[in-house]
């Protein structure tokens, strides 16, 4: 039975390991473009960075936790 867990342990590391470096490889440094990406603004509306840019220069600033309990 515990060989069992152990496998199961196993699993979710190389799975965890996988999707890790999936977020690295997503990372930006100072200076890169980000990538194009789309967003539900609070009217519904779905909203894409492409789009905006269109438009002219466009900050991005985003809220660690805004508006979350803790």
């Amino acid at each position: 039975m515990i060989w069992i867990y152990i496998a199961v342990c196993v699993v979710f590391v190389l799975v965890l390991a996988a999707k890790l470096d999936d977020v690295r490889s997503t990372t930006l440094d100072i200076g890169d473009l980000a990538p194009d990406f789309a967003l539900r603004a609070q009217t519904g509306e779905s909203i894409r960075l492409h789009d905006l840019l269109a438009r002219g220069p466009v900050v991005l600033y985003f809220y660690i936790q805004d508006a979350t309990p803790g």
